[in-house]
């Protein structure tokens, strides 16, 4: 048994530590109350059981995503009814933790690389994935599943069983989110390191093919029982393609980029040599990108820091971003063994950002570039120790800080709730600032008029509040009369 063990180890390094701890921390927090729009996933699984036809209609409301998440937790609440489906969810997340841990290893073969444990570690304790790893919604479970199954893609033979589990994992996770499409691009990329143009083609186009029939199945079904194609009316306005926004939206997605996955790259003696070498450039290009962030640049999306945002100011927001925008480029004139691969994995993620960037733009999208990104940083910075202990503490405190505000968020919500109803006030409240958290629990009476309405905060015209956490990571709701 010891020699197994120690087999395991020399294969796996000790990258398998890692994500077993990341899966105990996340499994301690499975019960803390829901935010930011878990209750629609958790009520849209409960319509399959019921089929109570408000709660998809409050999905719809509030959901541009398919109902993949939902019908899947349905489907295994079956084999454990007495969980919670929010429990369930999030729990269901936790495999996708393992699925992406396998697939990024596998990848990390194919490109014979040996730091497993350090780009694991990146990937698993980063603010983003983190965030969405333990949260009861469809952006990290697809994600989990793309890059799994197309790190089954990597193989010598375009048909065979694995290349078929390869194809049918990349569907399915494309019927979870739409956006995993997106990971096609960093599969031809990765592709490039090892065959040649003609196999690649092939290998994409048989992926292809079984994925659009799958999502026609998903797409057909959807239209028959709901009326419409891909996703609700009001949020095909609201995410149809618009290229006058997309030059702003790069700059920020790509600063938000370098700061979410190694935001302390400029300390290594690399980054350093490059930065000193074309300074005069780099200094050029500062002085462009802080008067577009200071003119022009607006957040026309979500690319906000969540929980943070009580405390920055948007317009610093932006020009931080801005200006990291300069990062990745520096990335590039980098030279390694490597160097011509990661210039086309580079282009494949700016090609990713600039489709992106058509749209709505949200942080949460980034989940599906951050691991390609990390490929895509030069050996001798991720080699670097120190660099990769500050920036692992600077996770561990970012994660810490998001994990005490949910728990701070989702407590004062859920008291606000029951406040109101124990003083009979809820359907004449308009939940306001905890709308994200708990509107389910509204969303019987949204039609009504309302004379009150939650804020965050407390003042003197509160009638009442209620408070969760303590200390910085307090959270205050107030109850106010509409004027």
């Amino acid at each position: 048994m010891l020699y197994s063990f120690k087999l395991f180890i020399d294969q796996y390094g000790y990258s398998f530590l890692a994500v077993l701890l990341a899966l105990l921390v996340h499994g301690a927090l499975l019960q803390i109350p829901g935010v930011n729009l878990e209750f629609t996933f958790v009520d849209a699984a409960a319509y399959f059981k019921t089929l109570n036809s408000t709660l998809i209609h409050q999905f719809f409301y509030y959901e541009a995503n398919t109902l993949g998440v939902p019908y899947l937790a349905y489907s295994i609440s079956s084999f454990l009814p007495n969980l919670e489906m929010l429990i369930l969810i999030r729990a269901v997340n936790l495999i996708g933790l393992v699925l992406l841990s396998i697939g990024i290893i596998n990848i990390c073969r194919f490109l014979d690389k040996k730091n497993y444990v350090v780009i694991l570690t990146l990937i698993i304790l980063n603010p983003l994935v983190w965030t969405y790893a333990g949260r009861a919604t469809s952006d990290f479970l697809p994600m989990s599943i793309g890059i799994f199954s197309i790190s089954l893609a990597l193989g010598q033979c375009n048909f065979s069983f694995k290349s078929i589990f390869s194809a049918l994992f990349f569907a399915f996770s494309c019927i979870l989110k739409y956006h995993s499409l997106v990971i096609i691009v960093f599969l031809f990329a990765l592709l490039t390191y090892k065959y040649q143009f003609k196999f690649i083609i092939k290998r994409i186009i048989f992926i292809l093919i079984i994925t659009i029939l799958m999502l026609t199945f998903y797409l057909l079904h959807i239209k028959t029982n709901f009326g419409f194609w891909l996703t609700p009316i009001k949020f095909q306005n609201q995410f149809e393609i618009n290229i006058s926004n997309l030059i702003n939206n790069f700059i920020l997605y790509l600063g938000f980029l370098a700061l979410l996955v190694l935001p302390t790259s400029f300390i290594s003696k690399d980054f350093s040599f490059y930065l000193k070498k074309y300074w005069k450039r780099f200094v050029f290009g500062l002085f462009i990108l802080f008067f577009l962030a200071i003119t022009l640049l607006l957040d026309k999306g979500e690319l906000n820091f969540g929980p943070l945002d009580t405390y920055l100011d948007e317009k610093f927001r932006i020009l931080v971003l801005s200006l990291l925008f300069l990062m990745p480029l520096v990335f590039l004139v980098i030279p390694d063994k490597e160097r011509n691969f990661r210039w086309r994995l580079g282009a494949s993620i700016f090609f990713v950002l600039l489709l992106f960037s058509c749209s709505r733009p949200a942080q949460r999208y980034l989940l599906f570039v951050i691991p390609f990104f990390i490929f895509f940083i030069p050996d001798t910075i991720l080699k670097s120790r120190f660099v990769i202990l500050t920036t692992a503490f600077l996770f561990v405190l970012a994660n810490s800080f998001i994990e005490l505000s949910r728990y701070a968020t989702g407590s004062a919500s859920q008291l606000m709730v029951s406040r109101l109803v124990s003083e009979g006030k809820l359907q004449q409240t308009n939940p306001g600032a905890i709308e994200a958290h708990v509107g389910g629990k509204f969303f019987n009476s949204i039609d009504m008029s309302k004379s009150y309405i939650v804020v965050s905060g407390s003042n003197q015209k509160a009638i009442f509040s209620v408070s969760s956490g303590y200390y910085f990571f307090k959270k205050t709701y107030s109850l106010e009369k509409i004027k």
